[in-house]
């Protein structure tokens, strides 16, 4: 199955009660910055299958800047989950943020 991949300008026109952000980076990273509403859920866990996630909710994925979020969104997409990877990860999104403060 091909991964699902969302941009930051795409996942502002989806209402946020649709989708929960999880950013599969380490502590650390995630404290030093993240997505507003993200939860943190780390890569290996996320590999690993250990724990539950609401399958009626799209599931957007982001590391750095695209590349450790996208094997978990493709395990999770294979098992049945709504999942993406969001394209470009906090990087692109930081950027995309910047782009629309400027106008």
């Amino acid at each position: 199955m091909s991964i699902q991949t969302v941009t930051p300008a795409e996942l502002e026109t989806w209402a946020a009660e649709d989708y929960i952000i999880i950013d599969v980076r380490d502590e650390s990273a995630y404290q030093l910055g993240n997505i507003p509403g993200s939860v943190r859920i780390s890569r290996q866990d996320l590999l690993n299958g250990s724990f539950q996630l609401p399958k009626n909710k799209k599931l957007v994925l982001y590391c750095m800047f695209g590349v450790l979020s996208r094997d978990p969104a493709e395990k999770l997409l294979a098992e049945g989950y709504d999942a993406y990877h969001l394209d470009g990860g906090y990087g692109n999104w930081l950027l995309h943020q910047m782009q629309k403060d400027i106008g």
